[in-house]
């Protein structure tokens, strides 16, 4: 069987799961009759998902060019043949990647997919129950006797997601606030140079540890509501490492050419006395 490895193993991890729940669900799965209700809700953290790891990807290719541009030969190069659009491309990855992370936390509303419109249907306690229960892990597929592990990862998961984000941040505060501050900061940055061009300048600077942070927090918190919803146990820290490397792939491979072809000029001209060349 030919195909990505990565791909091949999801397939067959989802075929396992399929087949456990129908031997060890509940008759409510057994039958395809989930809650629609949950149903929904599973499509929405799949979008989630999906948003979290693009942002997240994003940033990787801003911190990819960034590295790049730490070798003097690369800056050099890129001065030498006017290649002055990667400053373009960066500011517009670091853009996308602050909106987009900002975006899955957004304040909910009818047709708005947010954390917060999760954070919203988490606020029941009957909810959370039903999905701490090992029984709604052993209807996600997992087997009978990880079921009680997989439960109280679910319990813990949502504990923690509540304390972060709340159904509206024009309430109290959350018991863990780093999700607040980091938007309080970068929404008043979107709002005055990104989103919108305000005469005020923003009130804090950001800094760029700030904006990664809240890539990073707003990833972990999908990919736990995509074992909760969906089952499926994605490592953060795998998923990261394997973006980074693909960006640093893929920028070293694009600026390789302008860094000989310089490299090669700068060396023809010591060669022959150029005192401007000389270290």
């Amino acid at each position: 069987m030919s195909g990505d490895p990565r791909k091949i193993a999801a397939i067959e991890a989802a075929l396992e799961r399929a087949a456990s729940a129908a031997s060890h669900g509940s008759q409510q799965v057994k039958s395809g009759q989930l809650d629609p209700t949950i149903e929904k809700k599973r499509e929405t953290i799949k979008c989630l998902m999906q948003e979290a790891q693009a942002a997240y990807m994003t940033w990787a290719h801003w911190q990819a060019i960034n590295n790049q541009l730490a070798s003097k030969s690369a800056k050099d190069a890129l001065d030498y043949f006017g290649l002055y659009s990667v400053g373009t491309v960066r500011s517009a990855l670091i853009r996308d990647a602050l909106l987009a992370a900002l975006r899955l936390s957004d304040e909910p509303s009818s047709d708005k997919i947010s954390l917060c419109s999760v954070a919203a249907w988490l606020d029941n306690d009957a909810v959370v129950a039903r999905l701490s229960n090992p029984q709604w892990a052993l209807d996600l597929g997992h087997r009978p006797w990880v079921a009680k592990a997989a439960a109280q990862k679910n319990a813990k998961a949502l504990e923690d997601f509540r304390a972060t984000v709340l159904p509206t941040w024009l309430g109290p505060a959350p018991a863990n606030l780093e999700l607040l501050n980091l938007r309080t900061v970068l929404r008043d940055v979107r709002d005055t140079r990104i989103a919108h061009l305000l005469t005020r300048a923003p009130k804090v600077d950001p800094t760029y540890d700030q904006i990664g942070r809240l890539i990073d927090l707003t990833l972990s918190l999908a990919t736990d509501l995509a074992f909760v919803l969906l089952g499926t146990e994605v490592s953060p820290q795998s998923f990261k490492e394997h973006a980074r490397t693909e960006a640093e792939k893929l920028w070293s491979m694009n600026l390789k050419a302008s860094r000989e072809s310089y490299d090669q000029h700068r060396q023809t001209r010591l060669a022959v006395g150029f005192a401007d060349e000389a270290d």
